[in-house]
């Protein structure tokens, strides 16, 4: 459900070109290129959430698998989403 709350959000926010990430004092306002970059790190985020799910349901003992790969999406999606904020207060 939250994987689906996340990518609807971020498609909401690339279709009015102002995807806002709050956070405690405000947040931001990411749009063009860093919105995009932004939704791509939403969408790790979904995945990850998913693989938990999945890992959930699999009845076969490969719970290290999933680990992994939850590990690593969840890096990429953070690394992106770096990328974004940086890149948005690069190109202001």
């Amino acid at each position: 459900m939250l994987a689906l709350v996340f990518t609807f959000y971020g498609a909401y926010g690339i279709y009015k070109d102002d995807l806002y990430i709050p956070s405690k004092r405000g947040g931001i306002h990411l749009s063009g290129e860093s919105a995009w970059i932004m939704y791509a790190a939403l969408i790790c985020g979904c995945i990850y959430f998913l693989t938990i799910i999945v890992d959930h349901y699999d009845k076969r003992d490969n719970e290290i698998k999933y680990y992994m790969f939850g590990k690593g999406v969840k890096y990429v999606g953070l690394g992106l989403a770096v990328i974004a904020i940086f890149y948005s207060l690069y190109n202001s």
